[in-house]
């Protein structure tokens, strides 16, 4: 009987993820199939499943937008976000995990309730910051704005990765002679490199 309830289970929590992989996914494969819908097909009602898939949506698009020049400033904007949100989270979560007082947790999750604020409540304020300092049209004013922002979340998470470590080994490189900047560099971020990591690709 306990066997038949543990099978009945686990068939049930199999179907459970099945019907949540397929509710995850059925937009990714809607997506993908509209790509190569004729036009006149794509806002058919009822939809239509079978069609003949064509190219003639990537044509125009090409046709439309620089395409390249486009992914070249996706990639511009996305590791310079990445790079100066790690430059300045990294260092400021070490801080934080490291701050000998009971509010370093509190702290941590100002930082966190910070991405809670709406991009578009400090649009206008930000547009006549970058205008006054003349980055307006430039990639600066859009790796400055997403930084800021993720930033913050990078603080958050790279402080758990910190707590974590021990504080033994960094006593031990300073005994060895090491300074702290040096045992920031050398002991404590190899160790959490799966953190920077996580938090390069998020940011």
């Amino acid at each position: 009987m306990r066997l038949r309830r543990a099978a009945i289970a686990r068939h049930a929590g199999q179907a459970t993820l099945l019907v949540a992989l397929f509710i995850f996914l059925f937009p990714i494969a809607w997506i993908f199939a509209t790509a190569y819908k004729p036009a006149r097909e794509i806002f058919a009602i009822p939809p239509v499943l079978l069609f003949e898939p064509t190219l003639r949506n990537f044509e125009t698009l090409f046709s439309i937008f620089d395409v390249p020049q486009l992914v070249v400033n996706t990639l511009i904007i996305s590791f310079g976000t990445a790079a100066l949100a790690l430059a300045l989270g990294t260092p400021a979560g070490y801080a934080l995990a490291r701050l000998e007082t009971r509010w370093a947790h509190a702290i941590a999750y100002y930082f966190l309730a910070i991405r809670m604020i709406p991009p578009v409540a400090i649009l206008i304020p930000f547009y006549l910051m970058m205008r006054d300092v003349g980055l307006l049209g430039t990639y600066w004013a859009l790796i400055i704005l997403d930084a800021m922002q993720s930033t913050s979340y990078d603080v958050w998470m790279m402080f758990g990765y910190f707590r974590a470590v021990p504080k033994e080994i960094e006593e031990a490189a300073v005994v060895d002679g090491c300074t702290q900047w040096g045992t920031f560099l050398r002991i404590v971020l190899p160790t959490v490199v799966p953190g920077l990591i996580a938090s390069a690709l998020f940011c």
